[in-house]
């Protein structure tokens, strides 16, 4: 898996990982540092989400036109 993006929110990346799945691109989240400790503790982060893909599959859906990245 490669790092695709880092976003300032989970809420912004599950929007970003639903575009992807829907899309036949598995993906995922991982907070930076102490993040995910944070969004326990007070629901906010200021430290973003890292978004992780396989690049491969990301490449070739980008290559066949099933996914358009504007």
């Amino acid at each position: 898996m490669e790092k695709l993006v880092t976003v300032n929110s989970k809420m912004e990346a599950n929007l970003i990982i639903g575009l992807l799945e829907n899309n036949g691109i598995k993906a995922y989240s991982n907070s930076n540092g102490a993040g995910e400790y944070l969004n326990i503790l007070a629901n906010v982060s200021t430290l973003g989400e890292n978004i992780y893909v396989n690049e491969s599959d990301l490449e070739n859906k980008v290559k066949s036109g099933l996914l358009l990245i504007a």
